[in-house]
This record gives C-alpha cells, structure tokens and sequence, in this order.
C-alpha cells in the first residue's frame, strides 16, 4: 500500500474488513492509476472519494478555473480557490493531497481533445467522467473503446442523475445508447 505501518492500517481497516474490497482490493486500489475528466461538481465528488478510498496515482484533467458560482456544488474548492481564480486541476490536488498524502495526485489543466485523449488516459487502470457535454463524453467513450479501458460514466442535469459503468467487450458503450454525437454545443 501506499502508506506504511499504523497509520496505513488504521486508515483503509473499514474497507479492508468489507469482503467485496478485503486485503486484495485495498492493495488494487492502492496499485491503480485513475483519471478523473472534469472536476465540476461530479469529477470533485469522484475525486475526493478516490483519494480517500487510496488510489495510488490521480490524474485531475480540467482545463477551467475555479468560479464563484462553482463554491455551491464543486466541494473541493474554497473562496480563496475563486478569488485567485485558481485551475480546477491545481486547486483540487492541493485540496486532495491533504486528505491523503500518499496518493499521488498529477493535475492536467488542459482541454481534451482527440489529438491529446489518448496521451491523458495512457496507463489508467480506470476513467471516471466528471464532464458536462456529450462532445467530450463521446471523445472519452471512443478512445476507452480503443484501449479496452473501462470507464464510469456519470451525468446529471438538475435534480436527475444517471451513472454506468462501461468495460469494453462486456458491457454496452455510450454509442450502444445514443447513436450519434450531438453536435458541438448541443
């Protein structure tokens, strides 16, 4: 695990203790690479739930920064992160990594795209979606598809929400769903 000795121990004991986690899973957990895309108001809640749960490696990709109107449902940031106007990404790895110092945190602020999705997802174990659009969703979806990565797919718009998890070759992708991308914007 990423921590050593007591504290280590201390810490992860519940989810030890749970059998659908155990020794083994802490230990997956503790050895996988995670990419968050979006740190809004899902990608926050993802994240600080991942670093707490002690994912080994984070990746925090988001290309905006911290607004007032953020502060009301984006929990990992502050009013200072607003004042400052402070990049998603930055503020949450210095949210996070007091939480959980042993969690390597890697903030990318950065629009993805499909020149650059394929270099931000290398090597995850996993992709939680925290974005807001469809275009980026599609994006994330196809290039998960194409590296046999799984990925969650997570959306909500008012007070309704709907979440899956996708695993190439098992489960339906998000074109399984919705035959076309919206257009931009849309």
């Amino acid at each position: 695990m990423a921590e050593r000795g007591r504290g280590a121990a201390e810490r992860y004991a519940p989810q030890v203790r749970f059998r659908a986690i155990g020794a083994r899973g802490q230990e997956r957990l503790a050895a996988a690479d995670v990419a968050v895309v979006g740190l809004g108001a899902l990608g926050t809640v993802s994240a600080g739930q991942l670093v707490r749960a002690g994912v080994g490696r984070l990746r925090l990709i988001d290309r905006d920064l911290v607004e007032w109107s953020n502060l009301q449902r984006q929990i990992l940031y502050d009013e200072d992160d607003a004042r400052r106007g402070v990049p998603k990404a930055i503020a949450a790895a210095e949210h996070l990594r007091a939480v959980n110092a042993a969690v390597q945190l890697v903030p990318a602020v950065i629009d993805v795209t499909p020149r650059n999705v394929e270099g931000l997802l290398a090597d995850c174990d996993l992709v939680v979606d925290g974005t807001g659009n469809l275009e980026t969703r599609f994006l994330l979806n196809d290039a998960c598809l194409h590296r046999g990565l799984p990925w969650v797919y997570a959306g909500a718009v008012g007070s309704s929400g709907s979440v899956m998890a996708i695993v190439p070759g098992r489960t339906p992708c998000l074109r399984c769903l919705i035959d076309r991308a919206p257009a931009p914007g849309a």
